[in-house]
């Protein structure tokens, strides 16, 4: 009896110890979910994204994040989810690359589900912004 009160006692306080439990930083979570995505296993890394936005929603990583969701939706041929995902992000009133990259991104989806009307409306858009604040190119 008194060697079971030990094992548990000790497995208590390892449970208890520095560093077991503590939250992964938003640089771990987002270096995991990008070798997912890597990997080309989009729907966990769109977990392990998801995770890092839930946990770290101010971090500047949080919006790195639901781009590369609305990529990995993208990727794994789910085109309305990733036109709305990249909807949200062209839209979301922050005029930055990211942006940019999502409206070109929205055209795409809209192109590669055969829609494309609106993806010439969402392209052409692309275009017309780039053109208004000089940006010569994007990197994908």
């Amino acid at each position: 009896m008194r060697t079971l009160l030990v094992l548990l006692t000790a497995l208590l306080l390892s449970a208890a110890a520095p560093g077991h439990g503590q939250e992964t930083g938003p640089d771990k979570l987002a270096a995991f979910a990008d070798h997912l995505f890597d990997q080309g296993d989009y729907y966990r890394a769109i977990t392990e994204y998801e995770r890092l936005i839930f946990h770290f929603a101010g971090h500047p990583l949080a919006r790195t994040a639901k781009y590369k969701i609305a990529l990995s939706y993208s990727r794994g041929n789910k085109f309305d989810q990733a036109i709305e995902r990249f909807r949200a992000l062209s839209e979301d009133g922050t005029a930055d690359e990211l942006s940019r990259k999502s409206l070109f991104m929205r055209g795409d989806a809209f192109y590669r589900k055969k829609e494309y009307f609106q993806a010439a409306a969402s392209l052409e858009r692309f275009l017309t912004d780039c053109a208004k604040i000089g940006v010569r190119g994007i990197s994908l």
